[in-house]
């Protein structure tokens, strides 16, 4: 496996590696110890880490709305 992003936010850990099947994928650690991992593969390391960004984004918000 080879890690070309590793992103650190105050909110979550960001990852996106090239796997032995070669393809790109993703994966998040939030702050709470959450982790999600997709099966989805991409086919550029660009590709998986604007997923993973969006992705971030919209599980943020949604923990945001059930906290309220």
């Amino acid at each position: 496996m080879d890690i070309k992003y590793l992103v650190f936010t105050d909110s979550y850990l960001l990852s996106v590696f090239y796997t032995d099947a070669q393809c790109w994928q993703y994966s998040l650690l939030f702050r709470d110890h959450s982790f999600y991992c997709p099966h989805e593969i991409y086919d550029s390391s660009n590709a998986a880490y604007l997923e993973a960004r969006e992705t971030a984004r919209n599980m943020m918000a949604l923990k945001k709305m059930y906290e309220n």
